[in-house]
């Protein structure tokens, strides 16, 4: 045992007066009386009462001395022993999860899971650290161990549910992975329980409690969600959902689908218990928007019941063809809506003021037959023809070549089928070391890429004319790929949603929301990142201010906004998880372990520190002395 303050050892010192007190005796005075015969019969009855006296006195002066004692040892703080203690290691796992979010009683699940984290904090003995961590799709320590109440009570009165699946996986890893300690580990599990199993290994000394909460089982949500433009027109997309029946009977489930603020769907879906379904609807949006597919049913889990996409708006490329007429190739561009088209005869290109390489540097430009006399500052595409700084003309043309080899991993291949398509003949090409073939026919070229991200050079060696390939849907679909791989622009990862729990750089951020508000007319350079939920925003002073990390851990639309108040929408976050749907609680942990789970044995601790305990014993003392030999004084 030692003392926190052992300075104040030094009261023992106060035994030394007290001591003296009790040994000085009283000085009897001297008087003269006229007889003694009364008393000497008064002093016989006092020495026989002598004995008891002193033990009476005697018994005081211990009293005292125990007092002072006991008040010396508790102002020196005694430390005891935390295996005298039974003092534990608390682990705290409380689940933040979607599922929490879950309505019953008028609480969601978890402001039941907090008030038992309250408990557990509340029951913290003497020698007890507690850590304090969330579970949702990540593990999140937020208060290492530590045996300060207020500080945990704050902690667990600052906690947030997230709308992300639950990882217990990681948290179990967080476990085995702790630093050894000589008293035992409890570990305190809160929450529903619905969440896959887990094989464990149970560290030494670690005992288990699991806290459950909730009690309804019955859900339907939105199970699986995406969103994709067709390849023939990116403004043509299709929507394809599942839903998913987590109840004990068969359901009729209406469902909606709203593009902005237009219903442009709506149904039923009927499922058998457990049952899932699959839908699709295919639309058009020239403008864009937010899309929202909903499940117009109540349960408790209203999470899961809408999911939600953004059609990202409009970006034309600008694109000129030099032509002397191609009717099939000009409807081959005119059907993407992202692309916006000039055409010129190779007269007004080779005539166009300041030379056509600086007027056209930030725009691709299709050469139909028509090679230009100098190179274009920007991307081009070559179809028929090339000049000879693409690559010497040859003479030498292949007769009715026929797909042999395809690249299906380039981006300028993506959908595409080729291998029929039926063609007269093609010019036989010496390609330049920096040109790699897309297309061939054996040996010989059909499609041809070089140069690089800042100038692309693209070759066709055949007469589109000349081909049945103007009759296909590949057609659009290629100078579609080819258009947009030159200009950088992938479509897909503009329509893509994110899932809960994602992360977006700033660099990512500030791209999104200048195209967002480029394509709203504003011409504002501050902006603001809005989650679901939230109205209005101050905005950053500028971009650079956005945060470097943006954690994506709520459903919803999130969107841009500025200082003048113009909002845009960026993009959708979205749950749909087949086991975070089914929010049923688990009746014991879902852990797969060796042997039996340990379990927390409840018993007394001690949960004040040792010097709260003399002092209340001292003060019993002194008032026990008080009571038995000073009360009659005071009468």
């Amino acid at each position: 045992m030692g003392f926190a303050t052992p300075i104040a050892l030094a009261f023992f010192g106060l035994f030394i007066p007290v001591l003296l007190l009790y040994l000085l005796k009283q000085q009897r005075r001297r008087m003269q009386v006229s007889t003694l015969m009364f008393w000497d019969q008064v002093l016989g009855d006092e020495q026989s009462a002598v004995s008891f006296k002193k033990m009476r006195k005697l018994v005081s002066l211990l009293l005292q001395l125990l007092f002072i004692a006991l008040l010396t040892l508790a102002l020196a703080r005694p430390l005891v022993g935390k295996d005298m203690l039974g003092a534990r290691r608390i682990v705290l796992f409380v689940d933040t999860s979607a599922s929490m979010t879950a309505q019953e009683n008028g609480r969601t699940r978890f402001d039941e899971a907090a008030s038992l984290a309250e408990n557990v904090v509340q029951g913290m003995s003497l020698g007890d650290t507690l850590m304090l961590a969330t579970v949702s799709d990540i593990v999140d320590v937020v208060m290492p161990f530590t045996n300060s109440r207020k500080d945990l009570m704050d902690a667990i009165a600052g906690l947030t549910v997230s709308h992300g699946a639950t990882n217990f996986e990681d948290a179990f890893d967080l476990l085995e992975n702790l630093p050894s300690d000589s008293r035992e580990t409890y570990v305190y599990v809160i929450g529903d329980g619905a969440f896959d199993e887990v094989a464990i290994t149970v560290p030494e000394r670690t005992r288990f409690a699991y806290l459950q909460t909730g009690e309804e089982s019955e859900n339907v949500g939105i199970t699986a969600f995406e969103l994709r433009p067709l390849p023939a027109s990116p403004r043509d997309f299709e929507i394809l959902f599942e839903a998913a029946n987590e109840t004990e009977k068969e359901q009729t489930i209406p469902f909606e689908i709203r593009v902005g603020p237009n219903l442009i769907d709506a149904g039923e879906l009927t499922l058998a218990p457990g049952a899932r379904e699959i839908r699709s609807v295919s639309q058009f949006s020239r403008s864009g928007g937010e899309v929202q597919v909903t499940l117009d049913f109540d349960d408790a889990f209203q999470l899961d019941n809408t999911a939600y996409a953004v059609l990202p708006p409009p970006d034309p490329m600008k694109i000129v063809l030099v032509t002397e007429g191609n009717l099939f190739l000009q409807s081959a561009l005119a059907t993407d809506d992202d692309v916006s088209i000039a055409v010129l005869t190779p007269l007004e290109y080779e005539a166009l003021p300041g030379g056509a390489p600086e007027k056209l540097a930030s725009v691709t430009t299709l050469f139909d037959r028509a090679p230009p006399s100098s190179a274009p500052a920007g991307h081009a595409i070559y179809i028929g023809e090339w000049p000879a700084f693409v690559a010497p003309p040859s003479t030498e043309e292949v007769e009715d070549p026929v797909v042999t080899e395809f690249d299906r991993e380039h981006p300028i291949n993506r959908h595409l089928h080729l291998s029929t398509v039926a063609i007269e003949t093609a010019h036989r090409i010496n390609l330049p070391d920096d040109f790699t073939p897309l297309i061939r026919s054996f040996d010989d070229t059909l499609l041809a890429l070089g140069g690089d991200a800042n100038r692309y050079t693209m070759v066709l060696t055949f007469d589109t004319a000349s081909s049945d390939l103007p009759l296909r849907v590949a057609y659009p679909i290629l100078m579609a790929n080819a258009i947009r791989f030159m200009g950088q622009v992938d479509s897909g990862e503009d329509w893509r949603s994110l899932d809960i729990g994602s992360i977006l750089t700033k660099a990512e951020l500030e791209r999104q929301a200048r195209r967002a508000h480029h394509h709203e007319g504003s011409d504002a350079e501050t902006f603001a990142i809005l989650r679901p939920g939230e109205g209005t925003s101050e905005s950053a002073d500028n971009p650079r201010e956005f945060p470097k990390l943006l954690s994506i851990d709520r459903c919803g639309i999130y969107r841009v906004a500025t200082h003048p108040g113009e909002q845009a929408p960026l993009f959708a976050a979205n749950l749909v998880s087949r086991r975070e749907s089914r929010i049923q609680p688990a009746e014991t942990l879902p852990l797969q372990t060796d042997g039996p789970l340990p379990e927390i044995l409840e018993g007394f601790r001690l949960g004040l520190e040792p010097w709260f305990f003399l002092v209340l014993i001292a003060l019993i003392l002194i008032a026990v002395e008080w009571g038995l030999f000073h009360r009659r004084l005071v009468e």
